[in-house]
């Protein structure tokens, strides 16, 4: 084992203390008080706060790019000049990256790689940060819910409504510009090409953006 992650703790004030108004304020002003320390990155009753996270200039005398993803310790020294998300790696090196692991990633890519060493995980708290921990739960939460599950309607609707307005644009176009028609129409048919032209492009951005995100297929292969 490497170890245990540690993280700086601290201790806040009690929620009354937060209140501009003191003791016996205003609920609203303290549960906005309360959200901006979280959103400090802090977190109350001396729950763990995170280490700042920065880019470092890596050597080669530095040692191995080592990466934690749920208590296993992952070396991905070789892999940092190929990895897709750039050096972004630095950041975590050394640390626990189960949220970030997750965020981006499907449980696949662990397939591939064997772990180098454990250390001890809190679940609760990944890498000394709580926030962190609960997105997790909220992840595995919509996990369970089907939230991430590929609809084929959806899918197959987009693409329905991308050949409706490609219709729309080509046929509004060519009436436009050569169909013997009074001005009212032509000028119809114009609209109609420009709101398909516009549509299609709209759609077609939403379709990249699951494509490439591989919320189609779930496979990076088959959707890049």
């Amino acid at each position: 084992s490497l170890g245990a992650l540690s993280a700086p703790r601290v201790q806040l004030p009690s929620p009354s203390l937060l209140s501009p108004m003191g003791k016996g304020g205003d609920s609203g002003l303290r549960e906005t008080c309360t959200s901006t320390v979280y959103a400090l990155g802090r977190s109350v009753e001396g729950a763990p706060i995170a280490e700042a996270r920065f880019r470092p200039q890596r050597k080669k005398s530095d040692g191995p790019l080592l990466i934690g993803v749920r208590g296993n310790w992952y070396d991905l020294t070789k892999y940092l000049a190929r990895h897709p998300g750039g050096d972004v790696l630095l950041e975590f090196a050394g640390r626990d990256a189960t949220a970030q692991f997750v965020a981006y990633h499907s449980d696949s890519v662990l397939k591939h790689w064997k772990p180098v060493g454990t250390y001890k995980w809190d679940r609760q708290a990944p890498g000394g940060d709580v926030f962190e921990g609960a997105w997790l739960s909220l992840s595995e939460k919509f996990e369970r819910d089907g939230l991430y599950k590929t609809s084929t309607t959806w899918i197959v609707s987009r693409f329905s409504l991308v050949a409706l307005f490609l219709a729309m644009a080509i046929g509004g176009s060519r009436l436009y510009a050569y169909g013997e028609l009074s001005p009212v129409v032509a000028h119809l048919c114009f609209v109609a090409g420009f709101i398909g032209l516009a549509g299609v492009w709209q759609q077609s951005g939403f379709l990249m953006h699951d494509f490439m995100h591989s919320h189609v297929f779930h496979n990076r292969a088959i959707d890049h």
